[in-house]
């Protein structure tokens, strides 16, 4: 759909260009300040001329102000791509056993007195019936 819109709205602003070419062609002179550079043209050329400088300068303004993104958007790939090799020895080292991290983590979970209670604890499913109405759910976003 985008596709098929493009060339219309580029046909009728070419169409809409071309009328406003030939409805001005009234003779001007165009000169610059400094200088005593003068030239003659036509109104329509000269309207598109400055709207297509004007454009150029636009567009370079623009893109110096996004230098900043942009690097910053690169170091933040690369910290990305730095965590998940971290993540990925990581994993690697706890999966061959050789982390003593991972030991100990399973070690503090196994003697943690909560973790007997939350094993024992009835779940959501245990405790709704087929007759009941499942519980009503709330959630809550913190802005």
């Amino acid at each position: 759909m985008v596709c098929a819109m493009r060339p219309l709205i580029g046909v009728l602003f070419l169409l809409v260009l071309v009328s406003f070419v030939l409805s001005n062609r009234e003779p001007v002179t165009v000169g610059f300040w400094p200088t005593d550079a003068r030239w003659d043209m036509p109104l329509s050329v000269a309207l598109l001329i400055a709207a297509a400088v004007a454009l150029i300068v636009g567009a370079v303004m623009v893109w110096i102000s996004e230098f900043r993104q942009r690097r910053r958007a690169r170091h933040a790939e690369a910290a990305v791509r730095r965590l998940e090799q971290q993540v990925q020895e990581l994993q690697a080292r706890r999966l061959e056993g050789n982390d003593p991290e991972s030991r100990f983590s399973v070690a503090v979970e196994r003697d943690n007195p909560f973790w007997e209670a939350r094993d024992a604890a009835p779940s959501l499913s245990d405790r709704v019936s087929a007759d009941q109405p499942p519980p009503e759910v709330k959630m809550f976003l913190a802005v």
